[in-house]
């Protein structure tokens, strides 16, 4: 059973195929029929199926190594494969992480690595990566008000807040495709099937809204679910509450955004993966995180954490060098000891930033 179960996780996350050791299940009906319940069949992978291709890729391979081992294969799998034959992949599907025993994070992503202008659409390694650290490291983010740069789908955020307990955690990107598809990652995650949009807005509990209606209570400290759907500065905004964790959704774009925009943002930890990609988003990146740490190191210590893959080491050392220059002193930090998400064994650099003393240019 324990394999079974192990399989059952690696197939929802979309283990690539030659990882999931399937010759260890090359067996009879009984044990054919325990694959597929716990993979195709599984309750998860039925409300939120990994992809058309890879589901058709796992039956081949799955019917392949049946069929030369001489081992009669269940017409119960021809049949699914013959039927997926006939289908045609969609743009989007799911990868379901397993954290523990009973807390998973579902994200809808995009099939493919460019998708509507962007590359955003898809899971990162460093976010699995740091997500992976993240879960040896909980206790950093207790009752802390985190923001992350560059979200993406979630996975980072979506896995902080179902097992650190921040006191408020903030998404941002600046793609809009990218912040929609993010925020239905969020209802996907946080959102029970009884919720709905009551008449002010407030996303709640159908028994909630109908208690609120008779007692007129809007009080937010209250509430045991909330989302808050608002237009402003003609972007669209999410702020729901769940276990006292306040999330919210926002657009930023790096480029544009000054100081005084900033300044009612309370944060103690910055997070950012993937975005030391390209030399030419260093400098406002490296703005904006002095701009972060500064307005929230003066009443008390704000610190960022930076993963990102090593595609190109120029890139990497420059990133480092407007760091230098701009008085973010950085160190490296150790990494994750096990890789739960992570995938494979691509190098990330992976650092700390705090100000020094001396006060930053902005």
């Amino acid at each position: 059973m324990e394999r079974l179960l192990q399989l059952r996780n690696l197939f929802v996350k979309m283990t690539p195929i030659h990882q999931l050791q399937l010759e260890s299940f090359v067996q009879d009906d009984t044990l054919q029929l325990a694959v597929l319940q716990h993979t195709v069949l599984c309750p998860v992978a039925r409300k939120y199926p990994p992809s058309l291709s890879y589901r058709k890729s796992f039956l081949k391979k799955y019917i392949s190594m049946l069929e030369n081992s001489n081992i009669e294969v269940h017409e119960k799998i021809y049949k699914l494969y013959t039927d997926m034959l006939s289908m045609s992949d969609q743009e989007l599907s799911y990868k379901t992480y397993c954290i523990s025993s009973d807390i998973e994070v579902t994200l809808e992503e995009s099939n493919s690595i460019i998708s509507g202008g962007t590359t955003g659409l898809v899971t990162w390694t460093a976010a699995q990566y740091m997500t992976d650290w993240v879960l040896e490291n909980t206790h950093l983010f207790k009752e802390k008000n985190v923001i992350e740069l560059g979200s993406g789908l979630g996975l980072l955020g979506c896995v902080i807040c179902k097992m650190c307990r921040p006191k408020s955690y903030t998404f941002t990107d600046c793609h809009n495709k990218v912040l929609s598809q993010l925020k239905k990652n969020i209802k996907i995650n946080f959102c029970s099937c009884s919720c709905d949009f009551g008449p002010s807005g407030d996303f709640l509990p159908k028994e909630r809204q109908e208690a609120n209606q008779k007692n007129n209570q809007t009080n937010i400290e209250h509430r045991c679910w909330i989302e808050h759907m608002r237009k402003c500065d003609e972007q669209m905004h999410i702020s729901v509450l769940k276990d006292r964790t306040a999330i919210r959704v926002s657009s930023l774009d790096w480029e544009k955004i000054t100081p005084k925009e900033l300044e009612d943002i309370k944060v103690d930890i910055i997070l950012a993966t993937d975005v030391v990609y390209d030399t030419e988003v260093i400098l406002s990146l490296v703005n904006l995180l002095v701009i972060l740490l500064n307005q929230n190191s003066a009443s008390k210590h704000c610190e960022a954490y930076i993963a990102s893959t090593i595609r190109n080491q120029d890139t990497t050392d420059a990133f480092h060098r407007e760091l230098e220059k701009r008085n973010i002193s950085y160190k490296p930090i150790q990494g994750p000891k096990n890789s739960n998400l992570m995938q494979d064994g691509t190098s990330v650099n992976f650092i700390k930033l705090e100000t020094s003393k001396e006060q930053n240019q902005i």
